[in-house]
């Protein structure tokens, strides 16, 4: 095949299976016909799985897939498979979940090593194209797998065997993980691991493990642990004043490959914004500090600038490299900062560190390019200056300084967006932005949490069933779990929040739809047919968002405070429950859920304004109940209420002071 020819690619829509139609590699999208053509020719298959953003996919691309020298070996010795992650979760969180498992490690670009009938046998990431520093390159790699497989197929088989022996455990058991003292065994092992100097945990690469500061910002606000808001606070505080920080055009990328939150990969992920956001509107909750106000309002003005599709819907992520370079639309030399701010630079560069020769560091050089990124100095006396006093950095030269780099950087090339527009992580953005809603009182953010409701509840739901994404030519894919227990999440959450009765409906809908769904994968895994790449297979862990198995329990818990009373499904594996009960820190998302259920509250009532709701939450917040639902209820009369938790009504049509004497009554 030729540089020129276009592969079995050349018709899909998503952006990174285009990204690769013109390769030379014969590449098959996930389907029927690959898995044949690799059943016939008895031919090994060489999976590879990416997103269109992902700088070191678009490495391997430009290093190894573009090359016909590559292209030969793969071609004639494999049957070659893309998959985009985005459009394919599942298929990708079992490979994920295979990766960990066999190689302790795993990330994009994934590529696997599967048997002519899809059994997984050898595990990579980022394969180099020469071999170097001690890994071995693609071309070598795959001509040794390919005599193994020709001379001696029985040793392919052997490892096939023990890598399924790795999954044993993970048929689901009717085992209980409750344990009154999880959350604090949680909270314990987060203090062993946080990082005192610089915020967030442990000492490598920082990710901003926002689902952590959630956690120990609801773990504040129940048990009064001081420690808890520290650690919270002190992380996001490092967050906002790192590299990892875009302070030019807000919003946060992807992670910082150094532990003190300077230097980042690029990447910026709708989940991470949406992740952040709900982490700031908790932290609001717990501090009532203005600050955390101000970085959401920064935060959904990056996301409605850059993210936010005509149509209504936001995209799903902002690529790491523009113009071939990882980076270079956010970093500066000291030469051009000069030049554009003239007199102001030399305090825009102390307090950006901004160098003649440079600040950023290139992976995996781990030397400077000349260039810098703009970072504030993040140990724990600046933190605390930061918690304290909020964004005391930001005097009118600095603010001027930064919109001149502004309109200066919207005049480079930028780098691409996925507009892609997936129902899961669109969800999960609709959920935070009703906690924002909700934490703050704010009807900025209810304005756009309503417009997010109208546009999912018009375009990806529909009796209950979901839309996992919608490409623009019309084809629609259809939803996966992930988008049954995001969508199902925020809907529930938007209508709580607001006391909008048809968005509760919808979302009761949905979780009837996710329960029928696992229930059905749940009774395909108990009889041991893996024929399919089932999600409840894979690890259930919160990674960059919480797992969909926690959100499932989070859904059940709200269906349950709407009346719904589905039983809930058990999805633990015993692999899982003793994961739950040693490293509660790893499921904070499911720790969470069990603080709500102690101490969430719905009151019902004959609301007329959102006003009304307002009011009652900032009185109910000064008592110190944050955790606060609202239904409308037309059958009551003008200014009484009924009182629920999660298992039944306690309170019906007692007025407002009455409802305060009871809880009151239940603190004792």
């Amino acid at each position: 095949m030729s540089s020129s020819t276009m592969n079995h690619l050349k018709n899909e829509e998503s952006p990174y299976l285009i990204q690769h139609a013109s390769n030379p590699v014969d590449w098959y999208p996930w389907s029927k016909k690959a898995f044949e053509k690799a059943k016939k020719d008895n031919k090994l298959i060489f999976l590879s799985i990416g997103y269109s953003t992902c700088h070191w996919c678009h490495v391997m691309e430009k290093e190894s897939f573009s090359r016909d020298d590559v292209a030969k070996v793969m071609n004639e010795k494999y049957v070659s498979i893309k998959v985009d992650r985005e459009e394919m979760p599942d298929v990708d969180a079992y490979f994920i979940d295979f990766a960990n498992r066999v190689a302790g490690n795993a990330g994009w670009p994934l590529n696997i090593i599967l048997t002519p009938d899809l059994k997984p046998v050898f595990p990579f990431t980022y394969i180099p194209r020469e071999s170097r520093y001690g890994s071995i390159g693609i071309i070598e790699l795959l001509n040794s797998i390919h005599e193994l497989w020709t001379n001696s197929p029985e040793e392919i088989f052997r490892k096939v065997e023990e890598n399924e022996k790795l999954t044993v455990n993970k048929i689901p058991k009717a085992t209980s993980y409750k344990n009154e003292n999880l959350e604090t065994l949680a909270y314990n092992q987060l203090k062993s691991s946080f990082d005192r100097s610089y915020g967030g945990f442990g000492r490598n690469m920082k990710f901003p493990s926002s689902h952590i500061m959630s956690f120990l910002s609801n773990y504040y606000n129940i048990y009064k642990a001081n420690e808890a808001l520290e650690m919270a606070e002190t992380t996001a505080a490092a967050i906002r004043m790192g590299g990892i920080y875009d302070h030019v055009g807000n919003g946060i990328h992807r992670y910082a490959t150094d532990f003190g939150w300077k230097i980042p990969h690029f990447e910026k992920m709708l989940y991470d914004q949406a992740n952040f956001i709900m982490a700031l509107s908790k932290l609001y909750t717990a501090t009532s500090k203005k600050q955390y106000i101000d970085i959401i309002n920064e935060e959904i003005e990056f996301l409605r600038d850059k993210m936010l599709s005509p149509e209504g819907g936001y995209y799903s992520a902002i690529d790491a490299d523009s113009e071939g370079v990882e980076g270079k639309y956010y970093l500066w030399t000291s030469g051009e900062l000069m030049r554009m701010l003239g007199e102001d630079y030399t305090k825009f560069a102390s307090t950006f560190n901004v160098r003649e020769d440079g600040n950023y560091i290139e992976e995996p050089k781990g030397m400077s390019n000349g260039k810098n990124i703009l970072y504030v100095e993040n140990e724990k006396n600046y933190t605390d200056k930061f918690n304290k006093n909020g964004f005391f950095w930001l005097d009118e030269v600095i603010k001027q300084s930064l919109g001149k780099l502004k309109n200066a950087r919207e005049r480079r090339v930028p780098p691409q967006t996925d507009t892609k527009i997936c129902g899961d992580i669109n969800g999960f953005l609709l959920y935070s932005l009703s906690e924002a809603f909700s934490s703050t009182n704010d009807k900025r953010f209810l304005k756009y949490a309503e417009d997010l409701y109208n546009f999912l509840s018009n375009k990806y739901v529909k009796n209950g069933r979901c839309v996992h994404l919608i490409y623009p030519s019309g084809k629609t894919i259809s939803g996966y779990l992930s988008d049954y227990a995001f969508l199902s999440m925020g809907f529930f959450k938007f209508g709580f929040s607001t006391a909008n009765n048809q968005a509760i409906d919808n979302a009761k809908e949905i979780a009837d739809q996710l329960y029928l769904k696992l229930n059905a994968e749940r009774d395909t895994i108990m009889n041991e047919n893996r024929s399919a790449f089932i999600g409840t297979l894979n690890s259930q862990e919160d990674s960059s968002i919480p797992s969909q198995f926690a959100v499932y329990e989070r859904t059940q818990l709200y269906a349950n405070m709407a009346g719904q009373y589905n039983e809930l499904i058990n999805l633990s594996t015993s692999e899982t429950v003793e994961n739950i009960t040693k490293y509660p820190s790893y499921f904070t998302f499911r720790m969470e859920t069990e603080m709500e259920r102690k101490n969430s509250i719905l009151l019902k009532g004959n609301y007329n304004e959102i006003d009304d709701l307002i009011k009652i939450r900032e009185n109910l917040a000064d008592k110190g109940y944050s955790s606060v639902y609202f239904e409308r209820d037309d059958s009551l009369k003008s200014n009484t209420y009924s009182l629920c938790n999660s298992a039944a009504c306690v309170l019906n049509g007692v007025n407002f002071e009455s409802i305060l004497n009871y809880l009151k009554s239940q603190k004792k």
